[in-house]
């Protein structure tokens, strides 16, 4: 059993591999062969495709525009598919859901690590836990494709999935960030950077393949594929059968070209199985994602507005299938409720790892393994609730409840001058503290009747005289026309959960100010005044069971996002209706109640342990 005392001595050997590693990734060898007849113990392949929701999967026959996945398609009739799987919102709390085993209100990150807090060092990861079996039986490991769970010094630079444990890794430490693309962009090998101008799907599996060839014993390989993520964009010929003839542009018809990427994606998980030959069926392999399709991609019947990055269900409600030797019922569906932490467990038992055994002195877990439901799909859940957050900024603490704070609204965001001519005026108000996802009202008063205007979102301040006054932002940012009511009034509610926030990260003031036109000028225009609207820290949580859903916005009791969302998903799977906007029955009542406790007792039993 590890204890606190070995930390450092784990500290020491993530700091001595990494530099070994770095000295000899530029070094080549021959790729060995497969030791015959495989294993004792299943290998474990584990795939994350980057942002595939179940609506695109045609196993679960939600979606009628989906990609063709004739691999995927395979694997479901072969193996295990769970309809009830959750994710988070976005790639970096799932990766490291994951990756340890726990829910983020453990972990610490919430939110995408992008200068941001990394996965911390003293978390233990998934090839830590198999670095505890007994040295015959120990599995070999590499995680492969995206990482994006720190880059910083803080996380070890390039050698960040090395220094958290991993003896090999090949490929990127983030998203794809212009000016790179899918055919040209930085590659890392165990801490060493080089360019690439390969196809990255393709270059995935090749690393994949080139690792796996060298194993002669049970190794877990972790392939994480960076599409379907953004940019969008024509894979290589021949890797996929969407016709993109008449598809427009990436920016006119995104869903064409996502579509074609998963395409690609899974033509290349085909060429890696078959690749496998006999080591195949020793092999147990696990598709899931890390979240629901963005916005841009999210086809009918989605609200796109309801997609990657949200609570709702197509935003954290994802494919897992599970195929090989430990499926006793190929083709057969599971109800349980399921999560990404199980696949920590999961791959601890099949590598014959004892939990809590092999875990630090005083860490919990949150996953249960999901291998009794590869046995027998119809096992009772063995968990009551799912859970899933989204919080801003990262850190284990931020995803706590914030101790007494409460409702303290309406709240108007700060005046900071800049209006005039003429006598319009703007507010800004939330219900209560303005956090992502709060649905603040944006209103405009005293203008002229049926006065025509526009609405300026930027994202800093840089005056501009015009028209006789003061653009505040200058004008880069958002514009957005609007017409006011027989009585110089015009109000737009909503805002913090559409799409014109969305472009602008955490922690950034956003500057609001309207043009409105008023022929009683000697301009024309009239200017409003400028308002900041800053966008605090959010904690959200959303739990479910088998058919109710809660969404619920924690500051210590009381909500920071606006009133609970209370969902039936048996009669209401797309989330259309509230019920606490209406009257309760009494089933209604008790299920809110129920998943209100399971919520705080999962955040409290957070707050023990280590």
């Amino acid at each position: 059993m590890h204890s606190d005392s070995l930390r450092p001595a784990l500290r020491f050997r993530r700091l001595a591999l990494g530099l070994g590693l770095a000295f000899t990734a530029a070094l080549s060898s021959a790729p060995g062969v497969q030791a015959q007849g495989g294993p004792t113990s299943p290998n474990v392949l584990l795939v994350c495709i980057d942002d595939l929701g179940i609506e695109s999967v045609q196993r679960y026959g939600i979606g009628s525009d989906c990609p063709t996945t004739p691999t995927i398609d395979g694997l479901a009739a072969q193996g295990v598919t769970f309809r009830n799987a959750y994710s988070y919102v976005l790639c970096s709390p799932s990766r490291a859901c994951i990756q340890t085993g726990r829910y983020a209100i453990r972990h610490g990150i919430g939110w995408l690590v992008d200068g941001d807090m990394p996965l911390p060092l003293s978390e233990f990861t998934l090839p830590e836990l198999l670095d505890t079996a007994p040295a015959p039986q120990r599995y070999a490991h590499a995680l492969i494709g995206k990482w994006h769970l720190g880059r910083d010094t803080q996380a070890g630079g390039p050698l960040a999935p090395n220094l958290a444990g991993y003896s090999h890794f090949a490929g990127s430490l983030r998203n794809i960030l212009p000016p790179e693309t899918y055919y040209s962009y930085n590659r890392v090998v165990n801490g060493v950077l080089a360019p690439s101008a390969n196809y990255m799907t393709t270059e995935e599996v090749d690393d994949a393949l080139a690792w796996i060839q060298q194993q002669s014993g049970p190794w877990f390989c972790n392939l994480n594929f960076q599409a379907g993520h953004e940019p969008y964009h024509t894979p290589p010929p021949g890797t996929y059968t969407t016709d993109l003839s008449n598809a427009g542009s990436t920016q006119a018809n995104p869903r064409a070209y996502y579509k074609a990427m998963v395409e690609s994606v899974d033509f290349e998980l085909g060429r890696l199985l078959n690749a496998l030959g006999p080591a195949r069926a020793q092999t147990m392999i696990f598709v899931v994602s890390d979240n629901g399709t963005p916005p841009r991609a999210l086809p009918p019947p989605y609200d796109p507005r309801r997609g990657k990055s949200t609570l709702y269900e197509a935003g954290t409600r994802i494919p897992m299938i599970a195929a090989g030797p430990l499926v006793q019922q190929p083709g057969s569906w599971c109800e349980a409720l399921v999560d990404l932490t199980d696949l920590f467990p999961t791959v601890a038992e099949i590598a014959g790892i004892a939990l809590p055994t092999a875990l630090p002195a005083g860490r919990k877990i949150d996953g249960i393994s999901l291998v009794p439901y590869l046995a027998d799909p119809t096992t009772p859940s063995q968990k009551n609730v799912i859970l899933s957050e989204r919080y801003y900024p990262n850190g284990r603490a931020n995803g706590q409840p914030i101790p007494g704070a409460g409702r303290i609204g309406p709240i108007c965001q700060p005046d900071i001058g800049f209006g005039g001519p003429g006598s319009a005026r703007l507010e800004f108000c939330a219900p209560g503290i303005l956090a992502r996802g709060v649905l603040a009202t944006l209103t405009v008063r005293n203008a002229p009747p049926q006065a025509p205007g526009l609405l300026f979102v930027s994202a800093g301040l840089a005056p501009l005289p015009i028209f006789g006054g003061t653009l505040a932002g200058g004008l880069s940012g958002v514009y957005l026309p609007f017409v006011c009511d027989a009585n110089g009034v015009f109000s737009l509610g909503g805002w913090g959960a559409g799409p014109t926030f969305e472009e602008y990260p955490f922690g950034v003031n956003l500057f609001l100010q309207a043009l409105v036109l008023d022929l009683g000028l000697p301009e024309l225009f009239g200017f409003t005044n400028t308002v900041r609207a800053e966008f605090l820290d959010e904690n959200r949580k959303a739990v479910r069971n088998e058919r109710y859903k809660l969404i619920d916005s924690v500051d210590g009791g009381e909500l920071i996002g606006g009133p609970d969302e209370l969902y039936d998903l048996q009669l209401d799977p797309f989330e259309n209706v509230n019920l606490l906007q209406g009257t309760l029955t009494s089933e209604q009542q008790a299920a809110y109640v129920y998943l209100k406790t399971q919520l705080a007792a999962l955040m409290a039993d957070a707050l023990t342990g280590n």
